[in-house]
């Protein structure tokens, strides 16, 4: 069977990118046409201007070096799929625009650069080692690829190798939440931090995390098949996407949801 690349790989394999320290983002803009700036943004992480086949991709240049990477491959993506449009972004997963149309593109330029920066076929080597979804594992691949700990644990969950679910916290709540394609999609989380999750400790404390702890799954989740049953949880603190839980889910709910 022939594997199927994407464009992002596409173009990796174009340029003989066969190791995550080739992944040179000025390098790939460059052989796209594109110039990267740097400059005090107010209202975006990057800009993209363009016209005929040269434009300029102008990046935060106070934002972090991790966040500045997602933002250059974010706004590749927006060249090779939205190149006749300007475009200012915010380089978050899920973009945060009323407009339907702009979701869309926000969603498509993410994949792309998820893509980009963690290849397939870079990636999956690596994970295929690993018999279970920790933070340790987790920053360890990071590490490789020069990304962050929030990028690459989106990844690894998405790879839907392990039973996990991954969840960012703000004060106000549940944020955005990812789930291995080994879950069913009714197994939602709730929206509300319970009063007795680590998520709290974390957060209104000077640390960086907790170790992974056995707690109730109707901490997290209020269906009839968490009753009874235990998740495995460990808990992250993101300087760009609040505090990270990644949840393992126990095989009693996966029994009780088949």
């Amino acid at each position: 069977m022939s594997v199927q690349f994407n464009d992002a790989e596409k173009l990796l394999l174009s340029l003989g990118v066969d190791d995550p320290r080739q992944i040179d983002l000025p390098v790939i803009a460059q052989s796209l046409g594109l110039e990267i700036r740097y400059a005090k943004l107010a209202s975006c992480d990057a800009r993209l201007v363009g016209l005929g086949e040269r434009g300029i991709i102008t990046v935060r240049s106070d934002a972090n070096r991790h966040r500045q990477r997602f933002s250059i491959a974010h706004e590749i993506g927006h060249w090779i799929y939205h190149r006749h449009k300007a475009l200012m972004c915010k380089a978050a997963w899920i973009d945060e625009s009323t407009s339907f149309a702009n979701k869309i593109r926000e969603k498509k330029a993410n994949e792309f650069a998820s893509s980009l920066l963690m290849p397939r076929y870079l990636f999956e080597p690596i994970i295929s080692q690993l018999k279970s979804a920790t933070f340790a594992n987790i920053r360890d691949i990071a590490a490789k690829f020069d990304v962050s700990v929030t990028v690459s644990a989106r990844k690894v969950v998405e790879s839907g190798r392990f039973p996990v679910i991954l969840i960012s916290y703000r004060r106000t709540g549940r944020g955005w939440f990812c789930r291995s394609s080994m879950l069913p999609s009714r197994l939602y989380p709730n929206a509300e931090i319970h009063a007795e999750s680590g998520v709290l400790s974390v957060m209104f404390r000077e640390v960086d995390g907790l170790p992974p702890m056995r707690r109730p799954a109707t901490h997290f989740f209020d269906c009839r098949e968490a009753s009874g049953a235990f998740v495995r949880e460990e808990i992250f603190r993101s300087h760009d996407d609040g505090v990270l839980s990644l949840l393992t889910i126990d095989d009693r709910i996966l029994s009780n949801l088949t």
